[in-house]
């Protein structure tokens, strides 16, 4: 009797020491799930603070390049170093930036004189520049095969239309191409395009790392292309009836009258950075009475004589500057005006 409830004790331990152990392992494995979704959780976080951070230095690195290009149409290498240093990277709490950089843009100039037939450049320095590629000098688009370290060699001269000329020592070589603009408001016009790319790594958190890169192109558009080009306000106020056959842009405010009764008429594509103003003129008088003739602007580039009235009521804003924009102008100007 004594020896069967031995053997039962033994079975009992035996027993309690499996379930002590399966316990055991389960709250461990959950323990150490509970761990690896924080460690997922954690990381996450970090790398989705990682990524805005590498979104907000992209998007701050293509600004101050737009406003490099606004203060010179050939930056420096040096105004480009400068705009990817420290002091123009986002102060983020808890960020860092390894990598903040531009690639593109190249530029150098000749140390001897290049004739119209020369297959061979001799430049300053091709460091940074690819194998093989394209550039400009002059007006004249240049494509090479091969280069040393201050040569291109194998150049295919008038390139996309341009035409080849002789070129002086010193002139300036830029890695850059004649295109024509297919999107955007300048759409149609010719420019002289330049690639750059931008690539900003952010780190934040525990060392959580995200990569953004961005392939953009400056275009600078030769402003002999339109008919008018302002940099400051513009103001159409015709008397008798009249028609501007060429492009229109203004850097700033756009103005447009008519004397009743005549037509004032702006047969090619008009594009204005800041208001479209039809309700007043620029001394502030109403167009609702003496200004109040017919504006037709073109509806769509490359469609000669469709227009569309602008009336009075249509500006971009309901009144002058300041006043509050127009709800319709969205649709009008990118459907109706296409």
């Amino acid at each position: 009797m004594h020896r069967e409830i031995r053997g039962q004790e033994g079975y009992a331990l035996i027993v309690s020491l499996i379930v002590v152990t399966v316990t055991a392992g389960l709250v461990l494995g959950f323990i150490t799930q509970v761990n690896t979704q924080q460690k997922i959780g954690i990381n996450d976080v970090d790398y989705g603070g990682a990524f805005y951070a590498a979104e907000a230095g992209l998007e701050k690195l293509n600004v101050d390049l737009s406003k490099l290009f606004a203060e010179s149409v050939y930056p420096s290498a040096d105004d480009l170093t400068t705009i990817q240093g420290t002091d123009y990277k986002p102060n983020l709490t808890g960020v860092s930036y390894p990598t903040y950089s531009i690639t593109g843009g190249q530029t150098t100039r000749l140390t001897a004189n290049m004739t119209s037939a020369a297959t061979t450049a001799t430049v300053q320095s091709t460091a940074g520049w690819p194998s093989s590629g394209y550039f400009m000098v002059g007006s004249e688009s240049v494509t090479y095969t091969g280069l040393t370290s201050t040569t291109f060699t194998g150049l295919g001269r008038a390139a996309n239309g341009t035409t080849a000329a002789a070129h002086t020592t010193n002139s300036n070589v830029s890695r850059s191409d004649v295109l024509t603009l297919s999107e955007g408001a300048n759409a149609g016009l010719n420019a002289q395009v330049i690639p750059f790319t931008l690539t900003v790594v952010a780190k934040a958190g525990s060392g959580s790392e995200a990569k953004l890169s961005r392939d953009i192109q400056v275009a600078l558009i030769p402003v002999f292309q339109f008919g008018i080009f302002s940099d400051s306000d513009l103001s159409f106020v015709a008397g008798p009836n009249f028609s501007f056959g060429g492009r229109v842009h203004t850097n700033g405010y756009l103005f447009l009258a008519q004397l009743t009764g005549n037509t004032l008429t702006l047969s090619q594509k008009v594009t204005s950075a800041r208001e479209v103003i039809r309700a007043v003129m620029t001394n502030g008088w109403s167009t609702a009475t003496i200004y109040n003739g017919t504006v037709n602007v073109i509806k769509a580039p490359g469609s000669p004589g469709v227009y569309q009235n602008l009336t009075r009521t249509q500006g971009s804003v309901s009144g002058g500057i300041g006043s509050g924009t127009w709800s319709g102008w969205h649709d009008l100007s990118l459907t109706t005006y296409n």
